[in-house]
């Protein structure tokens, strides 16, 4: 089922970094049923995921350095710092949202190359494994033909256990 985002929605949405009372009196909406429609929201899978998120604080990133440039040409020498010291804040905030959420990206990477290479240490051991009793089952030297066999067989098991691991 695909999300359908109303005007309410992005209205709450734009609002969400506030409490739900906050934007309850804003609103004139319950507090509860703010609170869980902008997790629901923001929970949806039809919702941003991450590099689309990451894309969007990089949009807006950019939308408020250009606005703050136009701002900075029209004001004066009084004034300059004042409006530069606003824009130079609310760029870093954005800057350290970005790293922050870049740090979950690389710790989940992490987890996820760790995980994967357990799956494949256990696959390449069942492969092993089976190779190893083929070999301690035969009596004297196995024939080229007969190694082939087992190392397709542990191979086919590796296989198994790679493919019941596929999340799809």
């Amino acid at each position: 089922m695909e999300l359908e985002r109303t005007n309410l929605d992005e209205k709450l949405l734009s609002l969400a970094r506030k409490s739900p009372q906050e934007i309850a009196d804003l609103t004139g909406l319950e507090p509860k049923y703010i609170a869980e429609r902008i997790a629901y929201l923001l929970d949806s899978k039809d919702w941003l995921n991450d590099r689309q998120e990451e894309r969007l604080l990089l949009i807006e990133a950019s939308s408020l350095k250009d606005k703050a440039f136009g701002m900075l040409e029209d004001v004066g020498p009084q004034e300059f710092a004042g409006v530069a010291n606003v824009v130079l804040k609310s760029l870093r905030l954005v800057s350290e949202r970005l790293d922050a959420r870049r740090k979950l990206v690389d710790s989940d990477i992490e987890r996820i190359t760790a995980a994967h290479a357990k799956i494949f240490a256990s696959a390449f051991d069942a492969a092993l494994a089976y190779i190893i009793a083929g070999f301690r089952a035969f009596e004297g030297v196995p024939g080229d033909e007969e190694i082939d066999d087992l190392v397709e067989q542990g191979l086919k098991r590796a296989g198994s256990i790679l493919d019941a691991n596929i999340f799809e």
